[in-house]
């Protein structure tokens, strides 16, 4: 006996068991799946009734797990949310949540722990040394390069680095 495809509402509710998802990603997978446009928008609605669907609780959480498990910065995890399709007043609201619940450690603090995990703290060189010195820019500007892809501020990476990454 042939099996029946589940509903747009089974569908939608067993991806977002497997996971949270913002509105208009879920809203895409189910497109994707073929449902039609007007089944999607009831099924929405209805699980934003429900409240398992929120844009705010997806990216509360969705900080949480990016700045306390994968030490992101604030403008790599917004990036995120933003390329989610989480709307800017959200994700602007979802980090004051998040950092008036969890009172985090300091965007800096989390850098310089990325800092010390991933490099071995640097040597500064006598100012006599060209070759040492250039060497000591070029490790310095790698450590600097890899907190900004992390989604730190120049000035976060800046102070990160000072506060560990020369002895």
């Amino acid at each position: 006996m042939p099996r029946t495809p589940p509903s747009c509402l089974d569908w939608a509710l067993a991806a977002l068991g497997r996971r949270g998802h913002s509105v208009k990603e879920l809203a895409g997978k189910l497109k994707e799946k073929g449902y039609p446009g007007k089944e999607i928008a009831e099924t929405i609605n209805r699980l934003e009734d429900l409240g398992y669907l929120n844009d705010l609780s997806f990216a509360t959480a969705r900080i949480r797990t990016r700045a306390s498990a994968s030490k992101w910065g604030e403008k790599r995890i917004r990036q995120e949310l933003m390329q989610k399709g989480v709307a800017s007043d959200v994700v602007e609201k979802a980090l004051d949540i998040w950092v008036e619940e969890e009172q985090p450690e300091s965007w800096e603090e989390n850098a310089a722990a990325l800092l010390q995990k991933k490099f071995k703290p640097l040597e500064k060189p006598d100012s006599d040394d060209i070759d040492a010195r250039k060497q000591y820019e070029k490790d310095k500007a790698k450590r600097l390069n890899f907190l900004l892809r992390r989604g730190f501020g120049m000035a976060e990476a800046l102070n990160a680095f000072n506060s560990v990454g020369s002895s």
